[in-house]
C-alpha cells in the first residue's frame, strides 16, 4: 500500500472548490491519480470550502457558555460554539469539553483555533457524507476515474497520549470489514471482531496531513485492501449503540452498580 502525500502552494481558500484545488495540487505534485485510489481529505480544507469560520468578536455567550468556560477553562465564546455544535456534552477536562456530534467523540465539538486566522475559528464540517460523495463525483467527471473519498477528523483516545484519525464520511469503498465467523489461526470462529478500515486509513493519511504548517490537505492511498463499492455510504454505519461500546457501556454498568448499591 501506497501512501502519498498531496501539497498546496497555499491554503485552501474560504468557497474553494475541493474536486479543483485536489487536480490542480495532483498536477503540481506530477501526480496520477488511477482508478480505485484513495483520496482523504483532511477536514480543516472541507470547513474552509463551505465557509465554516466564525470571527470570535461575533459570538455571544449564553449563561450555559460563560459557566462551561469557567469550568472547563475556557473563553466563554468558545464555549459556546461547543455548545452549538455538539450533539451531546459527556463531560470534560481543563480546556477540552468532550462531545459526541454526528456519531463521533470529539474535543470540544471539533471547534478548533488551530490554522484559523487570529480572532477566528474552525468550525467543523457540515454534512461530511454528503462532501465526499460528491466530491468523488466530480472527480469522476474532471478526470474519469472512480475513487474512493475520506474525510477525515483527529481525535484522542481513551488513555493515550497524542491524536490518531477517525472518519467522519467515505465514498466509493466499504468502510468495515466484518470478520465475525471467520477463523483465527486455530480454526476457531471470530465472535466480535469487525476492523474499522476507514479509520485505519484515516489515521495512516494522519501522518501526512500534520497539525501545522505542512500545507499538505490531501493524501493519497494506493493499493488499500478495501472493497470498492458505488453505493452510497452512510456514515451510521460506522456508529455503535452505546449500550454496545465498550468504553460507554462499561460506565453505564458502573453508573447502575451504583445506584442499586
Amino acid at each position: 500500500m501506497e501512501v502519498i502525500g498531496v501539497k498546496v502552494e497555499k491554503p485552501i481558500g474560504i468557497g474553494e472548490n475541493l474536486a479543483e484545488a485536489l487536480i490542480r495540487a495532483l498536477e503540481d505534485s506530477g501526480i496520477e491519480i488511477r482508478d480505485g485510489d484513495i483520496i482523504a481529505v483532511t477536514s480543516k480544507v472541507v470547513s474552509y470550502s463551505q465557509g465554516r469560520l466564525v470571527r470570535l468578536s461575533d459570538v455571544k455567550p449564553s449563561a450555559k457558555a460563560v459557566e462551561m468556560a469557567l469550568k472547563y477553562d475556557l473563553t466563554p465564546e468558545i464555549a459556546e460554539l461547543v455548545i452549538r455544535e455538539a450533539d451531546e456534552i459527556v463531560g470534560g477536562v481543563k480546556r477540552y469539553i468532550l462531545t459526541i456530534r454526528n456519531g463521533v467523540v470529539l474535543g470540544n465539538a471539533g471547534v478548533d483555533k488551530s490554522n484559523a486566522p487570529y480572532g477566528m475559528v474552525v468550525l467543523p464540517p457540515a454534512n461530511p457524507e454528503a462532501v465526499a460523495h460528491t466530491l468523488r463525483h466530480e472527480i469522476y467527471e474532471k478526470v474519469g476515474v472512480k475513487t474512493g473519498v475520506l474525510i477525515v477528523d483527529s481525535r484522542i483516545e481513551p488513555l493515550r497520549r497524542g491524536t490518531v484519525g477517525v472518519a467522519l464520511a467515505v465514498a466509493g469503498f466499504e468502510p468495515l470489514s466484518d470478520e465475525r465467523g471467520k477463523p483465527d489461526i486455530y480454526g476457531k470462529p471470530l465472535l466480535v471482531t469487525r476492523r474499522a478500515l476507514a479509520d485505519m486509513l484515516a489515521s495512516a493519511a494522519e501522518l501526512y496531513f500534520g497539525e501545522r504548517d505542512e500545507l499538505t490537505p490531501f493524501v493519497l492511498i494506493r493499493g488499500a485492501p478495501i472493497r470498492r463499492t458505488d453505493r452510497w455510504i452512510h456514515s451510521s454505519v460506522m456508529f455503535i449503540p452505546r449500550e454496545e461500546c465498550i468504553f460507554f457501556g462499561s460506565m453505564k454498568h458502573e453508573d447502575d452498580a451504583e445506584d442499586n448499591g
